[in-house]
C-alpha cells in the first residue's frame, strides 16, 4: 500500500556518500578552473619578476667600476662654485676722481677685481658697469661720455684702455729711466731707507725684466762712497738680488760701528774731569809749580805785571797809574787786575840779585793807599 506524503514536507534524503546533485558539481568545476588559472597566472608573474630582478642585478654588475664617490665629488664641486659665485673675494676698489698720480695704482686695483671675482659678476656687462660704477668726478663725465657712445658694444677691459688713453702717461717708463739715472744715495741716508725709491724708480723704468748685470750697474752708481769702499775685499755675487743682501748687511754693520763710536764719546764727554788743583808730582816725586788762574767767570781782563819798587817810585813822580805805569787815570780805575807777588820754585833756589828785586818790590795795596792820599791831597 502506498504511503503518502503530507504537503510542505521536505523531501526524503538519502543515507550513505551518493553523487552530489547537478547544480553542486557544475560549481565546483567552474571554480577549480578559475583557480587553476589564478595559479598560473601568478607563477608568470612571478616567472616575470624573477627574470627583471636578474636584469637589474645584471646591469649593477655591469656599472660597478663607476663608483659614487665620483658623483658626491661632482655634486660637492658644483656645490662649491655655486657658493663662491655668491660672494666677492677682492674688497671694492676705491673710486677713480681722475688724478693722474692715483690712475696707476687704481688700475692694478681694478684689473686684479676683474680677474678674480669674474665668477661673481658673471657676465661682461655687469662688469663694464662695475668699472664705470667706481668712477667719480671728472673720470665719470669723460667714461659717460663713452659709455653712452658705445653702450653694450663695449667691454669692462675696452673702458679700462679709454681711460688709460686719457690719464696714462706714454713716458712714464722714459722719466723712469730719467730719475733712475740721478738719484743717489744721501750721505746721512742708510741703505735700507734708500733701497725703496731706488726700486720703485727700477720698476717704473721695466728695470724688472733687464738683465741682472744692468740692474747692478745702476745700483752700484747709486750708493754712497764709503759703503762701495767697504765692498773692496769682498767677493761680490752675480745676481741682483744678491748684491742687494749684500749691501743690507754691509750698511747695518757700518751703522752699527757709527753707534758704537757716538757712544763712546758721550760717555767721554759726561765723564766728570779728573783735573787737581795745586801742586802735582812728577815722575821723580817732587812737587812741580803750578799756579792756578783764578778768574772772575766772563770777566776778560788782564792781570797787571809785578814790579820793583823803583819803578813803583817812578810812577808816582811821573803821577801815573801804580798798577799799569799808564797816565790819564789812577789806579782805581785801572782795567788791569792787581799784580800777583811771583812763586818762587823748590827745586832750584833764587840768585841774590833776584832776591833783591823781590825784596825791593812793593806791595801795590801799600801804593795804593800812598796814591789815594796823593788824590786827596790834589
Amino acid at each position: 500500500m502506498a504511503t503518502d506524503h503530507t504537503e510542505g514536507a521536505p523531501p526524503a534524503q538519502s543515507s550513505g556518500f551518493g553523487a552530489p546533485p547537478a547544480q553542486s558539481s557544475t560549481f565546483f568545476n567552474d571554480s577549480g578552473a578559475a583557480l587553476a588559472q589564478l595559479m598560473e597566472g601568478m607563477k608568470t608573474l612571478m616567472s616575470g619578476q624573477q627574470a627583471q630582478a636578474a636584469q637589474i642585478a645584471a646591469l649593477q654588475n655591469t656599472q660597478q667600476p663607476v663608483t659614487p664617490a665620483t658623483t658626491t665629488t661632482d655634486t660637492t664641486t658644483e656645490q662649491s662654485t655655486q657658493t663662491t659665485t655668491k660672494k666677492a673675494r677682492l674688497p671694492d676698489v676705491a673710486k677713480f676722481t681722475g688724478q693722474r698720480d692715483q690712475w696707476k695704482a687704481w688700475k692694478l686695483d681694478m684689473s686684479a677685481k676683474l680677474t678674480t671675482d669674474r665668477a661673481y659678476f658673471g657676465d661682461e656687462r655687469t662688469m663694464l658697469y662695475y668699472v664705470y660704477a667706481r668712477l667719480d668726478g671728472g673720470a665719470k663725465a669723460n667714461a659717460t661720455t663713452y659709455v653712452e657712445a658705445y653702450g653694450t658694444q663695449t667691454s669692462p677691459n675696452e673702458l679700462v684702455a679709454y681711460l688709460d688713453r686719457i690719464y696714462g702717461d706714454p713716458n712714464h717708463a722714459e722719466r723712469a729711466v730719467e730719475r733712475l739715472q740721478t738719484y743717489k744715495q744721501r750721505a746721512d741716508q742708510t741703505f735700507a731707507k734708500f733701497l725703496p725709491t731706488f726700486e720703485k724708480n727700477l720698476a717704473d723704468a721695466g728695470g724688472q725684466a733687464w738683465a741682472d748685470p744692468a740692474k747692478k750697474g745702476f745700483l752700484m752708481g747709486a750708493i754712497r762712497a764709503d759703503i762701495k769702499k767697504e765692498l773692496i775685499a769682498v767677493e761680490r755675487p752675480a745676481s741682483y738680488h744678491d748684491t742687494v743682501n749684500l749691501l743690507l748687511r754691509v750698511s747695518a754693520r757700518m751703522e752699527e760701528v757709527e753707534r758704537a763710536a757716538k757712544r763712546t764719546t758721550r760717555e767721554r764727554q759726561n765723564r766728570p774731569s779728573s783735573h787737581h788743583q795745586g801742586s802735582t808730582t812728577g815722575s821723580g816725586g817732587d812737587e812741580m809749580d803750578w799756579e792756578p788762574t783764578v778768574a772772575k767767570v766772563g770777566s776778560t781782563k788782564e792781570r797787571a805785571k809785578w814790579v820793583s819798587k823803583e819803578e813803583i817810585e817812578a810812577r808816582k813822580e811821573g803821577r801815573r797809574c801804580l798798577r799799569c805805569g799808564k797816565k790819564g787815570h789812577f789806579i782805581d780805575k785801572c782795567p788791569l787786575l792787581p799784580a800777583q807777588k811771583p812763586t818762587r820754585s823748590l827745586k832750584s833756589k833764587p840768585r841774590k840779585n833776584e832776591e833783591a828785586e823781590e825784596e825791593e818790590g812793593v806791595d801795590e795795596a801799600e801804593s795804593d793807599d800812598e796814591q789815594s792820599k796823593d788824590q786827596l791831597l790834589d
